[in-house]
Formats: C-alpha cells, sequence, structure tokens
C-alpha cells in the first residue's frame, strides 16, 4: 500500500511542498502584514485620543458657556424691580440657555459619533486587507 495515497479530509486544502523561499516569502509577507496590523491598532488609538481631547474641550467650552449664563442671569435676576419682571426674565433665560444647552449637547453627541466612527477606520481598513487575502488565497 505504499504506492496508494491517503485520501483527504473534507474541508483540507492541499499544500504545496514547502522549499527556503517559499517559506521565506511567506515569513517576509506575514511580519508586513503583521507590522501593518499594528500601525492600524496604533492609528486608530491615536485618532480615539485626539477625538477624546477634542470632546473635551468641547464639553469644557459648553460647561464654562453655562458657567457664564448663570452668573449673568443672577445679576439680570438681582436687577429686576417687580416679581413680573423677574418671572419674565427668568423664562426669557430658561428658552435661550435652554435651546443654547441642547444645540451644544447635539453638537458634542455628533463629535462622539464622529470620533467612533473615525476611530475605527483604520482596523476596518486591516479587516478588510485580511479578508481580501484570505480570499485571494482560497
Amino acid at each position: 500500500m505504499a504506492g496508494k495515497a491517503k485520501p483527504r479530509k473534507k474541508n483540507t486544502v492541499a499544500v504545496a511542498p514547502l522549499n527556503a523561499s517559499n517559506v521565506a516569502e511567506t515569513l517576509h509577507t506575514a511580519i508586513a502584514f503583521s507590522t501593518d496590523n499594528v500601525q492600524a491598532a496604533v492609528m486608530s488609538g491615536a485618532i480615539l485620543s485626539r477625538g477624546v481631547q477634542a470632546l473635551n474641550h468641547a464639553a469644557m467650552g459648553v460647561m464654562r458657556i453655562t458657567w457664564q449664563d448663570g452668573l449673568s442671569a443672577s445679576k439680570a435676576l438681582s436687577n429686576c424691580k417687580s416679581p413680573k419682571d423677574a418671572v419674565e426674565l427668568e423664562f426669557d433665560l430658561l428658552c435661550t440657555n435652554g435651546s443654547r444647552l441642547v444645540a451644544k449637547s447635539c453638537m458634542l453627541a455628533v463629535m462622539a459619533m464622529q470620533v467612533g466612527e473615525d476611530s475605527v477606520v483604520p482596523l476596518v481598513n486591516r479587516f478588510r486587507a485580511a479578508y481580501d487575502s484570505a480570499l485571494a488565497v482560497a
């Protein structure tokens, strides 16, 4: 039975015989691919870090504006001559500051989504490269 080949199991791939140049080329390709994966992860982290830092600055800006609005409102309320003037001013301030706060909150939410999207792009690109590479081999 020495001349008879063993039947291959289902779902296995025939592998070409290895020689030194094939091994070296495969190893070089694997190292380059792994290096690109690490670079994509580092780039993704850097994008995420910059995005979170920008979000932090924007949130601090919103907090500073809200604080200044509160101080201005306190000063304006202390100058009111009657309870009616105070109620009208309070309503106007509520409408103005509330709409501004909603707009800024929406801006921060959009920024957060954009940071999330931008930070995964390098990783998605590497996944696509791995998928395409796997398809090319198969």
